[in-house]
């Protein structure tokens, strides 16, 4: 029989592979695979048991690919997904994940060095991401509706000016954020638990 992969293919980078596969025996062990190429055109790639796992398995493809993906662009990321059965059958899909998700805006404060990222609809809570941090994470905390400023400097005065936005409340400072699941780093593995510790503590809209 056939194998035929079900399951969700859209939604954010973050989330998990909700998928199964359809033609498979009972206990038959699998063999995930998936691979995306970022905006370099360097290729990441993943293999699990279990299409769940793949979110935390992201390698690059050559060791001279890079610390970690280059997503900055924030444009879709399509990923290629396989199955492979031990008796050679396989099934193959590829799914579209959104880092900006809809009705997110961003606004660039470029005299501070800050990027403001606006949920669509009220915020659930505000954030301020100081230092270094993935592209990926502020657009992916504000698509799941959390106000979210990124801030490499001049931390005081944009904290003022954030005070100032409609919508904002007193904000929790992030530093050292997890790598958001799905985004291929050789310097530290993408983190769910942790991720999704994070998101659970700003009341973000969970996974």
């Amino acid at each position: 029989m056939t194998l035929e992969i079900r399951g969700v293919s859209a939604g954010l980078l973050d989330e998990p592979f909700d998928l199964q596969v359809r033609g498979a025996e009972p206990g038959e062990e699998l063999l995930w695979r998936a691979r995306y190429r970022d905006d370099d055109v360097r290729v990441w790639r993943a293999a699990a048991a279990r299409a769940a796992d793949l979110s935390s398995k992201w390698k690059p493809a050559k060791p001279s690919t890079g610390p970690q993906a280059a997503l900055g662009s924030l444009r879709p990321v399509r990923i290629d997904v396989r199955v492979e059965a031990p008796d050679g059958r396989a099934a193959a899909r590829t799914i579209t994940r959104e880092i900006l998700g809809e009705g997110v805006k961003v606004r660039q404060w470029k005299d501070l060095s800050a990027t403001l990222h606006i949920p669509e609809g009220e915020p659930r809570a505000t954030a301020v991401i100081e230092g270094e941090a993935h592209p990926t994470v502020a657009p992916l905390l504000a698509s799941r509706g959390l106000l979210v400023l990124a801030v490499n400097g001049g931390l005081e005065e944009a904290l003022e000016r954030l005070a100032t936005v409609p919508g904002a409340t007193e904000p929790t400072t992030l530093t050292g954020v997890p790598l958001p699941p799905n985004v291929g780093a050789t310097d530290r593995p993408p983190q769910p638990e942790a991720w999704d510790a994070l998101l659970e503590r700003l009341g973000a809209r969970p996974r």
